[in-house]
């Protein structure tokens, strides 16, 4: 007589079993595990794009917060203003209107 070996002792439906336990538990990862740390990954590199493109429009509103400041304390343009031609008036405007 052969030996059987601890392989064959077992039937189909044990290894049925195992195959779709461990098919069970693959498709469990899939679907939960793996959509949630997909969207946490999607929500956290929205925000660190929001929170670049923050940083760009600050940098930018204190250049131009800088650039309005040093017009305001312009010299040239209280002059400006203090003078009664319209046309360097409009000047001017002109250009303060370029610059913003």
């Amino acid at each position: 007589m052969t030996k059987k070996t601890g392989g064959t002792n077992f039937g189909l439906i044990p290894f049925a079993s195992v195959g779709a336990g461990f098919t069970l538990a693959v498709l469990i990862v899939l679907f939960v595990v793996w959509a949630g740390t997909n969207s946490d990954h999607r929500t956290r590199v929205a925000g660190i794009h929001a929170d670049r493109l923050q940083q760009q429009l600050n940098i930018q509103l204190a250049q131009i917060k800088l650039q309005l400041s040093s017009i305001a304390t312009s010299i040239h343009l209280a002059q400006v203003v203090a003078d009664t031609d319209d046309s360097a008036r409009a000047l001017e405007e002109s250009a303060l209107a370029s610059i913003i």
